[in-house]
């Protein structure tokens, strides 16, 4: 699907796909920001017990909330101590990346070549090798699972969260619940997981998610 309608995505390109997830189930939906009369469904995720989930988090001069600021501490801490020359220009590009992923901007391209630079990062950092330690402590090749970025719509106050496809079994779903969407208050967005920003009916709920969903009005 994501080759044939072409559009990149802030964390994928036209030939790469991976999983959106929101900080809170309020925050997905001001993502999206249905309208009135969208049916919607609502999922719930949490990571695999024994399958940790390794991200890369963003950074950027902009430290635009206490995620970013502490992973461009910890990258400057990094650079301090390395080569300076070499230092000066990581420090430039990855600037230049971590602007491209909080930039606020209208999307125009029918393509979203606005998230060009976002989109092609994303790609080079859930493809790269890196060295993890297993359960015994030891080294071994692994990759990031994901990318965490701050959520643009609620002013970077909230964190969005885009997982690599293969790592989307390190997670499993726990609820899903639809909507019939009656109402929208998104001008009073503030965060808080059980305050949705819609007024609407739940239609049906899920039982149980396994490798199908059963719901309560089956």
């Amino acid at each position: 699907m994501v080759k044939e309608n072409g559009k990149l995505g802030r964390a994928n390109t036209n030939e790469s796909t991976c999983l959106y997830l929101a900080e809170t189930a309020q925050v997905a939906v001001f993502e999206c920001k249905p309208s009135v009369g969208d049916r919607i469904i609502i999922s719930g995720w949490t990571t695999v017990e024994d399958k940790p989930l390794i991200m890369y988090p963003i950074n950027s001069p902009q430290k635009v909330n206490l995620g970013v600021q502490k992973a461009t501490d910890a990258l400057d801490k990094h650079l301090y101590d390395s080569n300076q020359y070499f230092a000066r220009m990581i420090k430039i590009i990855q600037d230049f990346i971590g602007s491209e992923f909080i930039k606020d901007i209208p999307k125009t391209n029918e393509f979203r070549y606005e998230y060009l630079y976002s989109a092609y990062f994303a790609d080079k950092v859930l493809n790269s090798k890196i060295t993890v330690l297993d359960e015994n402590r030891s080294p071994q090749v692994g990759q990031y699972d994901g990318i965490i970025y701050p959520s643009i719509a609620t002013q970077y106050n909230y964190d969005n969260i885009a997982v690599r496809e293969t790592s989307v079994p390190k997670l499993k779903p726990v609820f899903c619940h639809e909507y019939l969407v009656n109402k929208t208050d998104y001008d009073n967005f503030n965060g808080t997981a059980n305050q949705l920003p819609f007024e609407g009916d739940l239609i049906r709920e899920s039982i149980s998610i396994e490798k199908r969903i059963v719901w309560n009005d089956d």
